[in-house]
């Protein structure tokens, strides 16, 4: 007992979830109400989904179910797969009801290098959306209600013609 624990938490400091989270957090989407995440597991796809709604550790009501199914094998950290075989996916889902705001959470065990199962991320409220499978698509209204479309855009240094590293 009195024993401290610590977790570490690193995914939402990814430049992608990063900047969605901004978006999320910014007020141009209005209110956030809703969001989805299928981007990692488990505490991993929990913390990023409270930064999507703007949660700390209020109480949720936790509606959650598991499967299992067959799904092609893709690579995994000794390399890619060596001829096609079949493996047993578990696919976790899970609905957390905060009262003013829902959030889900989806994610499958083989999801990570899956060539076949993708990331999603999905943040809604009154002003606009976030939304697509790699979460580039930002949906809202300017002041005069007229609809505006963005993506989000990453630039790396070291690919072509790029001498930065």
């Amino acid at each position: 007992m009195g024993a401290l624990i610590q977790v570490a938490e690193q995914y939402h400091l990814e430049p992608m979830l990063s900047s969605q989270i901004a978006v999320a957090r910014s007020g141009i989407l209005g209110t956030v109400r809703e969001a989805s995440v299928s981007v990692c597991h488990d505490y991993h796809g929990m913390s990023v989904l409270r930064r999507m709604l703007g949660i700390g550790f209020e109480n949720a009501t936790i509606t959650a179910q598991e499967r299992v199914a067959p799904l092609v094998a893709g690579p995994t950290r000794a390399g890619d797969p060596q001829g096609e075989h079949l493996l047993t996916e578990t696919h976790s889902s899970a609905r957390l009801d905060f009262g003013d705001r829902l959030g889900c959470y989806d994610f499958s065990s083989d999801q990570y290098r899956s060539w076949i199962r993708s990331h999603s991320v999905l943040v809604r409220g009154e002003r606009g959306e976030l939304r697509d499978e790699r979460g580039e698509h930002v949906r809202t209204l300017d002041q005069g209600d007229s609809p505006l479309h963005r993506r989000f855009a990453r630039v790396a240094a070291g690919g072509a013609g790029n001498h930065e590293g």
